[in-house]
């Protein structure tokens, strides 16, 4: 029950601070995508509340089970450091950018180039931390295949970040480089790669 705790919060808060931002810049202006933006903000908030009572959950297993004090230390320790720090910086970023974005962006053809970056980068992504945990000796090597996706999605949206008329562009830069931390984290394999991203978006902040 607490792997399935750690993979649900993983997973939504990914999942749902890049659902904001896309559904911000699919419709931006209208009443409904801004509804949309909201719910997902609750949701990835309330996943992020959460960590501190799972955590606790995982410590008293850990001490009452021999298989979690030996096999498991490593997994969830990295899911809650990757849940307080690049999680929680990338659900940040959303919800600021979402909110911006849905004022500001004056149609949706004008943002599409970085919408569909971004959900190329949660569809990357989600599938990974669903299993989070559980992956074991395999975890580096689904790390790295999910991370090389999200990288691909995250270099075509700082392309079309490229043209300075893009609404909102450092702030959707910012959304960028928090997912690019985030790719990071997940893969040692891929970080000089992402490295090299994220000095690039850096450039656009």
């Amino acid at each position: 029950a607490v792997k399935e705790e750690f993979h649900k919060m993983l997973s939504t808060v990914c999942k749902e601070s890049l659902t904001m931002m896309a559904d911000a810049l699919e419709q931006p202006g209208e009443a409904q995508a801004l509804a949309q933006v909201k719910a997902s903000d609750q949701k990835a908030a309330a996943a992020l509340r959460g960590l501190p009572v799972s955590w606790r959950k995982y410590h008293y297993c850990r001490t009452g089970c021999e298989w979690f004090s030996k096999s498991n230390n490593h997994e969830f320790t990295a899911a809650k450091e990757l849940l307080a720090g690049p999680m929680t910086h990338l659900y940040q970023s959303c919800a600021s950018a979402a909110r911006a974005g849905h004022t500001a962006a004056k149609s949706p053809q004008s943002v599409a180039g970085v919408r569909a970056s971004i959900v190329d980068v949660r569809t990357a992504l989600d599938g990974y931390l669903l299993q989070y945990v559980s992956l074991g000796n395999k975890r580096e090597e689904a790390a790295a295949a999910a991370a090389k996706e999200a990288l691909k999605g995250i270099d075509r949206g700082m392309a079309e970040l490229s043209n300075p008329k893009v609404a909102c562009r450092s702030q959707l830069a910012q959304v960028l480089l928090d997912a690019t931390r985030v790719v990071q984290a997940l893969s040692k394999e891929v970080a000089p790669q992402a490295e090299k991203t994220a000095k690039q978006l850096e450039e656009l902040l």
